[in-house]
């Protein structure tokens, strides 16, 4: 979803997010590099839970680290996702919150997202999130919005692009290829976007997401 500032996504790196969570009795553990211009990168580590008493809903937190201009920070907080609909009823809604905190104990960035799925067919949905973002250094408050196409072209390989807007004056976009090998408890995304974290023109990602 919101790369940057959160810890519940489609997918690893991407920045909007679909309406389902993650397979009720499974946890995953997501983690990206990302390395862009104006000597900015990230490193994120996300953990995230559906258990079987409560199948729909996410639990998850994120640690990131971020260098934007030598300039670095450290934040980490909760976050969750709800399903109030199944996607496979035709259409998928859900519910997203979260905040970070810095180093400092101070709200650094929060969100409170609706994203929504519309599945066409079995290869191919798209995602379109709405809602409002919050980030103590930038726009205080500010509306977020986003929509997303994924294909799976074959049992391994996933392909998406998405447009975003979550920096004013400045549309983001992002293209992933994922590979998840047959009988494999992972995902392997490489990803390359323009405007994704806010700092950089152009940002090219590694995501390992492991399955448990």
């Amino acid at each position: 979803m919101l790369r940057a500032s959160s810890a519940i996504a489609a997918g690893g790196a991407d920045v909007v997010d679909d309406s389902a969570p993650e397979t009720p009795g499974v946890c995953h553990l997501e983690s990206h590099f990302a390395v862009g211009g104006n000597s900015s990168h990230e490193l994120a580590f996300a953990p995230a839970c559906t258990f079987t008493a409560l199948p729909q809903l996410e639990i998850g937190a994120l640690l990131l680290r971020s260098v934007v201009a030598g300039s670095g920070s450290t934040t980490y907080g909760p976050a969750a996702k709800l399903n109030l609909r199944d996607e496979r009823l035709g259409l998928g809604i859900g519910l997203i919150g979260q905040a970070n905190v810095n180093t400092d104990g101070k709200l650094e960035s929060g969100a409170l997202i609706l994203p929504v799925t519309i599945p066409a067919g079995s290869v191919l949905r798209r995602n379109t999130n709405v809602g409002w973002l919050y980030n103590r250094s930038g726009e205080r408050d500010q509306f977020f919005s986003g929509s997303q196409l994924e294909m799976t072209v074959t049992g391994e390989l996933n392909v998406m692009a998405e447009c975003f807007d979550r920096n004013p004056g400045k549309i983001g976009a992002q293209v992933r290829l994922r590979w998840t090998p047959r009988n494999a408890n992972y995902d392997l995304d490489f990803l390359y976007g323009s405007y994704v974290n806010g700092a950089a023109r152009h940002i090219v990602t590694l995501n390992l997401t492991l399955r448990s």
